[in-house]
C-alpha cells in the first residue's frame, strides 16, 4: 500500500506521490505500507533528472563508451577491452552508471543505450584491428542487463551488430550479472 498526504491542495499530486509510495512498497517485497514522505520526494526528484538527463544524452549524443583494457600479466599485452558507458553530465562532467542505469532499467532507456554501447563496443574493436593489426585486442566485453537480454530482439540486434562490423562471434564477449540471470529467469538460458 503507498501512502501520501495531501499537503498541497491538488488532487493529482496526492495521488501520484501515493503511486510512488505504492512502487516503493512493491520493490521492498510487497505486503507492506510506505509513506510518500521528504526522501521519497528527493529519490523522486533524483529519477527525474536522471531519467532527463539519460535522454538529453540519447538526443544529443552524450553517451560515451570508455574502454578499460584487459591485460595478460606475463607478456603485458593488451588482449581484450571491456566497454564502460559514462554519460556527459553538468559542466562536461563524466557519470559514472551508478548515477543513471537503474532509471534506464526502469524507463526501458537501457535497451537502446544497451544497443548503442554495443555497436559502439564493435565499432572500436574493428578500428583497433585497422590501426593495430595483430597487436590490437582479441575481443572486447559489453555489459548487459536483465531487461536487455529478455526482449525478444536483443539476438538479432547482435547478430546484426556483428555483421555490420564484420566481426566473428568470439570477438564479442557478453557480460551478465548473477543478478541480471536471476532476473531474467528462463529468458536468459534462451
Amino acid at each position: 500500500m503507498g501512502v501520501a498526504v495531501d499537503v498541497d491542495h491538488r488532487p493529482g499530486s496526492v495521488l501520484r506521490d501515493a503511486d510512488s509510495a505504492l512502487h516503493k512498497a512493491k520493490d521492498r517485497g510487497r505486503d507492506r505500507v510506505e509513506v510518500y514522505d521528504d526522501a521519497l520526494r528527493a529519490e523522486t526528484v533524483r529519477k527525474v533528472a536522471a531519467e532527463h538527463l539519460l535522454r538529453k544524452a540519447l538526443d544529443e549524443d552524450g553517451l560515451r563508451v570508455l574502454y578499460q583494457p584487459i591485460v595478460d600479466l606475463r607478456t603485458g599485452t593488451v588482449v581484450s577491452a571491456e566497454a564502460l558507458l559514462r554519460i556527459i553530465g553538468p559542466g562536461d562532467e563524466l557519470l559514472a552508471p551508478a548515477s543513471f542505469i537503474a532509471v534506464a532499467e526502469e524507463t526501458g532507456l537501457i535497451v537502446p543505450v544497451g544497443a548503442g554501447v554495443l555497436d559502439d563496443a564493435c565499432d572500436q574493436l574493428t578500428a583497433w584491428r585497422e590501426r593495430f593489426g595483430d597487436r590490437a585486442p582479441r575481443n572486447v566485453s559489453v555489459n548487459l542487463s536483465a531487461r536487455q537480454i529478455t526482449t525478444r530482439s536483443f539476438p538479432s540486434v547482435v547478430e546484426r551488430t556483428l555483421d555490420r562490423h564484420g566481426m566473428h562471434p568470439s570477438a564479442l564477449t557478453l557480460e551478465l550479472t548473477e543478478t541480471s540471470l536471476i532476473e531474467a529467469g528462463h529468458a536468459a538460458l534462451d
